[in-house]
């Protein structure tokens, strides 16, 4: 069988079995088997190897912005950044940590100031 062909034919088996829950490997092997390509042939082997490296890469690709997404939003995921950005006003999270005193001092002065009274766990009370 000619060359041309046989990579159009194994690049199909290729790209429908990789998102199937069994190995893209072994449908690309067995293929192999069946349209009896030489299995020791180091260009056979190589050409598994890339032909699969592609398939990778194409996801890549195709899933950048998601991978962007992820990186960007590690360790919390996307849902506590999201809701961390909403509740802090974009300010990091180890700023209140390190000025966590600071805060104390300037929400207590305020408050005994203010005719509101904050209580824990309450909401305001008048």
């Amino acid at each position: 069988m000619n060359d041309y062909i046989l990579s159009v034919l194994l690049g199909i088996v290729e790209g429908l079995t990789e998102f199937l829950p069994v190995s893209s490997t072994a449908h690309l092997r067995l293929t192999e088997a069946l349209l009896h390509v030489d299995l020791t042939s180091p260009y056979w082997k190589m050409y598994t190897v890339v032909i699969q490296l592609g398939a990778i890469l194409a996801l890549v690709v195709l899933f950048t912005s998601r991978i962007m997404e992820f990186f960007r939003t590690f360790p919390e995921g996307e849902r506590a950044a999201s809701s961390m950005t909403r509740r802090n006003g974009h300010l990091p999270r180890f700023w209140g940590n390190q000025h966590h005193d600071s805060i104390e001092e300037i929400y207590h002065a305020t408050s005994s100031s203010s005719h509101l009274n904050r209580s824990p766990g309450c909401g305001l009370s008048v």
